[in-house]
């Protein structure tokens, strides 16, 4: 979990450094509230063009943890820069640890965890608005979404969330 977090921390320091000047803004760190306890964690967002965006969503998974990571192009809406209707895809990868007990009849109770493993696809469809006068962005967003898992698992997912970050 630390290798995992070091590793989008790292990759977003990188992308910051990147980012364009004439964006919309360079860099957000915030939070988000999804429709699954899955999905509300962490979300950092930078651009890395005038209007193209990669953001980072870190969640608590059961007893692991989700990250996602998504690639978005922005278009601005109304004619006002503080409008913001974006668009992507990316992916994500989500790793739990269940613990199991089994009984036995001259030993007791036996524990022992197994680690589960997921990877899927998401696409991604929001809106978004950051106030001109202070650092905050409001986004709300949809996230049609296949997972796979061992054993040739495929399950399929639709995620709302809203974010509010602060923007920089």
């Amino acid at each position: 979990m630390k290798r995992s977090i070091l590793t989008f921390s790292l990759l977003f320091a990188t992308f910051f450094a990147f980012a364009q000047q004439d964006a919309y803004y360079n860099f957000a760190i915030g939070a988000r509230a999804g429709s699954s306890k899955y999905t509300c964690g962490i979300t950092a967002k930078t651009f890395v063009a005038e209007k193209s965006a990669i953001e980072a969503i870190v969640a608590p998974y059961k007893t692991g943890l989700s990250a996602a990571l998504l690639f978005e192009q922005h278009q601005t809406l109304f004619r006002r820069k503080e409008f913001q209707f974006y668009y992507g895809g990316g992916g994500h990868f989500s790793k739990n640890e269940e613990y199991q007990n089994w009984t036995t009849l001259r030993s007791g109770n036996v524990s022992y965890t197994q680690v589960n493993h997921s990877i899927g696809f998401d696409l991604v469809l929001g809106l978004e608005y950051k106030f001109l006068s202070i650092p905050l962005a409001v986004s709300l967003d949809i996230r049609p979404l296949v997972e796979f898992s061992k054993n040739n698992v495929y399950s399929f997912g639709l995620d709302q969330g809203l974010g509010i970050k602060l923007a920089f």
